[in-house]
């Protein structure tokens, strides 16, 4: 109310549409959430799918809403990881430089489906090895230690890497160039974006990604990876040995194309745009 009568406009991000698992009461936190939406004079999304799934949920009007893409990432990487190349890499993270190396990065939560890519792995894409790389995500998510144990029970000791811990930001590019393609086997409800995709976009990092929303718009508009088929086990397996396959034959990822069309340049072109479109009613 008292935003109201300040004649102030309101705008606001919305990084994710709607509540996936409740604070308190699930179902009255998203009627809250669709009340603030209806009250803003403009809204951000990271996605036309996104756009169309808050009109959707909260019946914004379309004009009120923003398509700002997320932007990719970068870090200034440690000066001692920063010489080093891929191969120096591997060996630094005691991983192997004759096979594929495939990346899990960042919070381990519920939706990233982490056990979807061990039992992909499990059976099948024999030429792929796994580095998991982050910390366990918010309290109510699997625990690191129950993927430990479905490691040892799948026998992927040898295929797999755990490093459980907080990455610091000086060690994420390294990772990246290290890697041979950033995993991203998201169960499909995810309808958010992720900002680790836009870390393996900044590097030249291959992208696997199951078919969520935000990920088939980005990699239908630029081709810089792979999308599976579902988000199921197989699906990932199969995505993975034809990513192996794209790579094999030299395929060239257009991670140029990428920057041009979801780069900070055009981001804040789209935000000063939005900031001077007149009140909607």
């Amino acid at each position: 109310g008292r935003i109201r009568r300040s004649g102030a406009r309101l705008a606001a991000t919305v990084h994710d549409v709607r509540r996936a698992k409740r604070i308190v009461h699930l179902g009255w936190e998203n009627r809250q959430l669709a009340r603030f939406y209806r009250d803003c004079d403009a809204l951000f999304v990271h996605s036309q799918k996104q756009a169309d799934d808050l009109m959707a949920f909260a019946a914004v009007p379309a004009e009120r809403i923003h398509v700002v893409p997320h932007g990719p990432y970068t870090f200034h990487e440690a000066p001692h990881l920063a010489e080093l190349d891929k191969a120096a890499l591997r060996r630094h993270y005691e991983l192997p430089d004759s096979t594929r190396v495939a990346l899990f990065y960042g919070f381990i939560r519920d939706e990233k489906q982490l056990d979807v890519l061990l039992d992909a792995i499990a059976g099948g894409a024999d030429d792929w090895r796994l580095l998991i790389a982050g910390s366990s995500g918010a309290k109510g998510h699997k625990p690191v230690s129950y993927y430990a144990d479905r490691i040892a029970a799948l026998g992927l000791e040898d295929r797999v890497r755990l490093d459980a811990r907080f990455i610091p930001d000086e060690e994420t590019p390294a990772l990246f160039r290290m890697a041979d393609c950033l995993v991203l086997p998201y169960s499909t409800r995810f309808s958010s974006q992720s900002g680790v995709f836009n870390i393996a976009a900044a590097y030249d990092t291959p992208v696997l990604a199951t078919p969520c929303p935000s990920f088939t718009e980005i990699l239908t508009k630029c081709p810089i990876g792979h999308v599976c088929e579902g988000d199921d086990v197989d699906s990932v397996r199969a995505g993975l040995e034809a990513l192996g396959r794209m790579l094999d034959s030299g395929v060239e990822f257009d991670f140029d194309a990428y920057r041009e069309t979801f780069g900070w340049e055009e981001n804040a072109r789209l935000t000063v745009r939005a900031y001077q479109t007149p009140p909607q009613s």
